[in-house]
């Protein structure tokens, strides 16, 4: 499967707790299409980027204590893109 390149130009953020870990969901949008999806988790340590089976779909796995600095980037930067490489081992969102 070839590497993902894409704009990110809206996200929804959803939070919800699961047998006392805490786990934030950012999924990331071009023009309504779901792109990708954000994983915050507690006591995680970044993951291996993966992608969805059918539509791609970029996925990053990243420590709860991460989510700050990543919103920040969503919240101000513009343009954002979002990347994973060709064996999907490495993605960014920035």
């Amino acid at each position: 499967m070839p590497a993902i390149q894409t704009l990110v130009t809206e996200y929804k953020v959803s939070v919800r707790a699961n047998g006392g870990n805490s786990l934030v969901q950012v999924n990331c949008y071009r023009g309504g299409q779901e792109v990708g999806i954000l994983f915050f988790e507690q006591n995680r340590t970044v993951g291996q980027a993966s992608v969805t089976s059918g539509t791609p779909r970029a996925v990053l796995r990243y420590p709860l204590e991460m989510f700050d600095p990543v919103m920040d980037i969503l919240r101000n930067e513009k343009p954002i893109l979002l990347t994973l490489n060709a064996s999907h081992t490495y993605g960014t969102i920035g």
